[in-house]
């Protein structure tokens, strides 16, 4: 068995030298170095597989053990000095967040009439949109794959590979949270230059870390006014993942990032932070139900900076056979190109079309638009105010 650690460039030889000579891990080497990033990809050989912890009934990684004894042994040999390191993590979208019970839901077959023209019905009730809104903006939806929706035929542009592509089995319930997204993003910004990329793997939903910041990292300095991130990952301890944290560095610099807050209030897991929504300068969105408050989802956490509407939501999705995160893979749900699903993903994609539509290159910047966004007292996005609540 194998483990992999991301280490700052500068120092991964001195950590792979004190795995052999320290920890009696021979064999560790350099798989990849990212020179924008200044972070190098180790495989670590001879790591044992996961175990399970008898009082938290939750799996220790091994990996971790050896992290803390990487630093230990290093801040004794270096005064308290460790080189950046951490594990290669799991990242998923909000919906289907890894090794969090209860955090994951499905889209829901909507009742009543299901059209594009209802979408943004629901995203104006008080009139329609104006077809210049959002123009000369660019925005990326970094997500799972696209789906080819009739819809959205022309209002995005999906980069190489980016379109969710025919199985043998049905696509899984995640594979068209994309989808969803671009649809709600659309509604609000339809003249907005809408760029759909991918790093969630299909029928997984899920990816590592070393990619997510390599993707994050590429997408800097490319002119976007708004990024939308709607996945999430969570440590062991709530550390901050510090390759995350170092590409969003570099694209928050220029560009205004929008994340997903996760779906975990109501969990075993409700005061862990979500990363990057947690990170210094990314917009972290919870989400309020029909009521205007808080969706027992949505957490409450002092990190969380403002929330929208995020329950019930209609927007596009797939057509055909689903097979759904609770459901029998033999007996997939049948949708339709449209359903209602609840979550921070689609509280954050609303926030991302709402700045956007505010957004005018040049005069007024998304971050600008941002704080006329929650200083309008007819709009829907509302700062949080976190409130402590009892133990």
């Amino acid at each position: 068995m194998s483990a992999e650690l991301i280490i700052d460039a500068r120092h991964c030889q001195l950590v792979v030298d004190f795995l052999g000579d320290h920890l009696q891990l021979p064999g560790a080497r350099v798989i990849e170095v990212d020179k924008r990033l200044d972070l190098a990809l180790v495989d670590v050989p001879g790591v044992a597989p996961a175990l399970i912890d008898p009082q938290a009934g939750e799996p220790i990684e091994p990996i971790e053990t050896v992290l803390r004894e990487l630093r230990t042994q290093f801040g004794s040999a270096f005064g308290g000095w460790s080189p950046e390191m951490d594990k290669n993590n799991e990242v998923a979208n909000v919906v289907t967040w890894p090794g969090t019970k209860g955090a994951a839901n499905d889209p829901q077959l909507p009742v009543g009439p299901a059209t594009w023209q209802r979408v943004v019905q629901e995203a104006h009730p008080g009139g329609g949109v104006d077809p210049a809104m959002g123009r000369d903006v660019r925005i990326c939806v970094l997500d799972t794959h696209m789906s080819a929706h009739p819809d959205l035929a022309g209002a995005y542009i999906a980069v190489e590979h980016g379109l969710l592509q025919a199985g043998a089995t049905p696509p899984s319930a995640g594979d068209g949270h994309a989808t969803f997204v671009a649809g709600l993003v659309h509604a609000y910004a339809p003249a907005a230059t809408l760029i759909t990329d991918w790093f969630l793997n299909q029928n997984q939903s899920s990816a590592l870390t070393w990619d997510v910041a390599k993707k994050l990292a590429s997408l800097a300095g490319r002119g976007f006014d708004v990024v939308n991130l709607s996945f999430g990952s969570r440590t062991v301890g709530g550390s901050v993942p510090f390759a995350m944290r170092r590409a969003i560095e570099k694209l928050s610099a220029d560009t205004l990032v929008v994340a997903a807050a996760g779906n975990h209030g109501a969990t075993d897991h409700a005061k862990a932070p979500m990363w990057p929504a947690a990170l210094p300068g990314v917009i972290a969105v919870g989400a309020t139900g029909q009521d205007g408050c808080r969706a027992p989802f949505s957490p409450n956490l002092p990190w969380v900076e403002c929330t929208a509407p995020g329950t019930d939501v209609l927007s596009t999705y797939l057509t055909g056979p689903v097979t759904l995160y609770s459901g029998d893979p033999s007996d997939p749900a049948e949708f339709h190109g449209f359903a209602r699903w609840s979550g921070t993903s689609f509280a954050a994609a609303k926030v991302t079309g709402m700045i956007a539509a505010r957004t005018v290159p040049e005069r007024v910047s998304a971050k600008d638009a941002f704080n006329l966004l929650l200083t309008d007292p007819d709009s829907v996005v509302k700062p949080f105010e976190w409130q402590e609540e009892p133990e």
